[in-house]
């Protein structure tokens, strides 16, 4: 008997019935560059006319459609987010407006990136009291506005351009780990049931 489940156990192995966890999901990061295409001398960021721009957004691709369009919500995992950086400033996920209602999200047609759709409104930065930032999609320009300067709204401060076509798109590294019941149980198994076959008597022969 001991010897069968022993048999078992090792038949097991060899098919693969006890094998580590497959990941269920693999987040990606895309990795968006942009260029200034107008910079205001007065800038809060101290970005020039022709300085790069970056956005990174980490997220899970798997449900993106092939076709059609379709968008992502960042807020919508703790998992993901969204990094843009403008000169020395950096912006998160978090500070968009309506963060918590399905913003900010990546904007995708037919499963490529064509936008990111970010926007804070009325903050203050630098000697401005009232800033917009946004919106940074469907489209692929970005704005940067000084809502009221005298008296006169949408003063553009910065204005660039995001370059989707060349956004880079990897998967992050992830270890797979394996099930955490069922090696200890199987090893256990195992240990058990060789010390039994080595413990068990002898049988006695007849006279």
């Amino acid at each position: 008997m001991i010897r069968k489940a022993l048999y078992f156990c090792a038949l097991a192995l060899g098919l693969g019935i006890f094998h580590p966890l497959p990941a269920q999901a693999i987040p990606v990061t895309t990795t968006v560059t942009g260029s200034v295409d107008f910079a205001d001398g007065s800038n809060p960021f101290g970005l020039a006319t022709a300085e790069a721009v970056t956005a990174v957004a980490v997220y899970d691709d798997g449900g993106i459609p092939a076709a059609g369009a379709f968008n992502l919500p960042i807020d919508g995992d703790p998992t993901f987010s969204l990094t843009i950086t403008l000169g020395s400033f950096v912006f998160t996920e978090i500070a968009d407006t309506s963060f918590g209602s399905g913003f900010p999200r990546l904007v995708f047609d037919n499963g490529n990136l064509v936008g990111i759709d970010f926007e804070i409104d009325g903050f203050p930065l630098g000697g401005f009291a009232d800033l917009i930032l946004g919106a940074f999609g469907p489209q692929d320009s970005l704005w940067f506005l000084d809502e009221f300067v005298s008296g006169a709204p949408n003063n553009v401060l910065l204005e660039g351009s995001w370059d989707f076509a060349n956004a880079v798109t990897e998967p992050n590294a992830i270890t797979e780990v394996p099930e955490p019941d069922t090696w200890p149980l199987l090893a256990g198994g195992l240990v058990g049931l060789l010390a039994l076959s080595r413990r068990r008597p002898k049988a006695i022969p007849s006279v």
